[in-house]
């Protein structure tokens, strides 16, 4: 499928006129439509995350592989904090997005894991919205920083 998609999406920017670069937003979004693809449904995907903008500073993981967030459609979250698994629950309406208790199991991590703030500031998050097919935003609570996802490939 994954070679359809570059297909459609190369077809879409030589339709746009614009040669090889990239297609434009709206392009790729029906190309994506059009192949099944729900690019702003939280559930479906895994979600990687990449960093976070707090006010004071930018954090992001070593290995954004490593943190992990999939959506069920009965509103359960699983993923990963670094060494440890995670799962928990969510609320979902429009776009307003709220983590139920998160669970994780207890393994030391290495050195400089930031598996403990990744769980902890999940707690803190209110809403959501997508830059794009396969970017994922949350922002925190009284303007605590926006987590950053992407979709994992």
């Amino acid at each position: 499928m994954r070679a359809v998609v570059v297909l459609a999406l190369g077809a879409a920017a030589c339709a746009s006129g614009k040669g090889a670069s990239a297609p434009a937003p709206a392009a790729r979004e029906r190309a994506l439509k059009e192949m099944g693809v729900t690019p702003t449904s939280l559930t479906g995907a895994t979600w990687e995350w990449v960093g976070t903008q707090t006010p004071v500073e930018l954090i992001r993981p070593d290995d954004p592989s490593r943190y992990t967030l999939r959506f069920g459609t009965d509103g359960k979250v699983t993923g990963t904090a670094d060494c440890n698994s995670l799962n928990g629950s969510y609320t979902l309406s429009d776009k307003a997005l709220q983590f139920g208790p998160l669970a994780t199991t207890r393994m030391a991590c290495p050195p400089g894991s930031r598996g403990e703030w990744f769980v902890k500031n999940l707690g803190y998050v209110r809403n959501h919205f997508f830059t794009g097919a396969d970017t994922l935003r949350m922002d925190m609570m009284a303007d605590g920083g926006t987590f950053a996802f992407r979709r994992a490939r």
